[in-house]
């Protein structure tokens, strides 16, 4: 007997996920994070009660992981959301069905990420390439796929 939980559709975002990148002369660069449960994925979080919707959420996240300004990124919401339910790497949430809207972060040219470590363990940048080798989930691996058909 299969006992994985299943999603119960539809639900309304609870928080948002934010694929941040940069143009290069040698391509895309984007931002990967390394979360205090040990996984790399991208910038993004819970909704917490402050937050209006998803683009509220995710602004203070970019500004609470990578100390990013709103004025400091273009932001677009794509046309689909990153549907889950969370696992053991979450223990506060472990079996709770969640929702995150997806969003493209486009740096403005000179920003600098600054990892704020009260809040993940480091981010960083890497190749395009290399996204899909580093990122831990392999639900979040086809959310970056699907992301890449909208960039």
């Amino acid at each position: 007997m299969d006992n994985t939980p299943k999603l119960i559709y539809p639900i309304e975002p609870t928080g948002a996920i934010g694929i941040v990148y940069r143009n290069t002369n040698d391509g895309r660069k984007f931002v990967l994070v390394s979360q205090k449960s040990g996984y790399l994925s991208v910038a993004g979080g819970g909704k917490e009660e402050a937050d209006q919707n998803a683009d509220e959420t995710i602004v203070r996240e970019l500004k609470e992981e990578l100390g990013l300004l709103k004025t400091q990124y273009k932001m677009r919401k794509l046309s689909f959301r990153h549907d889950f339910v969370y696992g053991p790497w979450k223990k506060e949430r472990a079996g709770q069905q969640a929702s995150n809207s997806v969003y493209l972060i486009l740096l403005a040219d000179g920003v600098r990420i600054k990892p704020n470590p009260s809040e993940i363990v480091d981010a960083f940048w890497v190749d395009e390439a290399e996204v899909l080798d580093k990122i831990s989930l392999p639900d979040l691996k086809e959310i970056f796929k699907k992301a890449m058909l909208e960039i």
